[in-house]
């Protein structure tokens, strides 16, 4: 800081993160064709267009798993954001204390982009219009898409003791990022029974309109609730 150098973090609700990196490492965007499988450091889903509950089963297992082994912290895409941080330097990337903190869970995300890039000054449009392009306002961010995409995170997160378990494995983000859950995790928590059922309907709903099968041939009703 004493070169003038200013010191900037994005930060993600946990929860979020989680679920990207479990469809990025452990999830096949085509059936058997992975993007990071070497990184999942657990089993693998060979086709992301098995049943949404199935889906879903498999991903709070692997919560469950972390919950009890504890998590993979030797690599990036599961280890703690704090984690993250301390490695670049805690004492400069500490979310407290850097010149700006920004959070892709929640907000103008675009906004966000540009303010930080004009902590030295205002940006030229060639800047400004950079970060429209990989940062739109609208539509989709430039970059790769987690096969999960096309599956609501409330759905994966239906039951509260999984995320309350996710929570756990990631309690440093919790405790000393403030504020990280509010694009996500703090708004679920708040939900009734009534209100998460409610949900899961809604988005079964949009996947039947879609095509997409949300429970098992012979499955039946989903015991997934609790």
């Amino acid at each position: 800081r004493e070169n003038g150098w200013k010191f900037a973090v994005f930060t993600r609700d946990p929860a979020l993160r989680y679920l990207s990196a479990y469809g990025s490492t452990c999830v096949a965007y085509r059936p058997n064709r992975f993007e990071h499988p070497k990184e999942c450091c657990g089993p693998l889903v060979n086709d992301s267009n098995i049943a949404v509950t199935r889906m879903v089963d498999m991903f709070q297992s692997r919560v469950w798993n972390d919950y009890e082994s504890g998590n993979v912290m030797g690599d990036d895409h599961w280890s703690s954001q704090v984690n993250v941080f301390k490695q670049c330097g805690w004492e400069h990337f500490d979310p407290s204390k850097v010149d700006f903190h920004g959070d892709i869970s929640s907000g103008d995300v675009n906004q966000q982009v540009k303010d930080m890039l004009s902590l030295n000054g205002p940006i030229n449009e060639t800047a400004s219009s950079m970060v429209d392009k990989l940062f739109p306002k609208h539509g989709a961010v430039a970059g790769h898409k987690s096969p999960f995409h096309r599956i609501h995170p409330e759905m994966f997160y239906n039951d509260k003791k999984v995320l309350k378990a996710m929570m756990a494995v990631y309690s440093e983000d919790y405790k000393q990022i403030r504020g990280v859950g509010k694009g996500f995790t703090d708004k679920w928590l708040k939900k009734t029974d009534s209100e998460r059922k409610a949900a899961w309907a809604k988005h079964s709903r949009a996947h039947v309109a879609m095509g997409r099968a949300v429970e098992e041939e012979g499955e039946g009703e989903w015991d997934g609730w609790e």
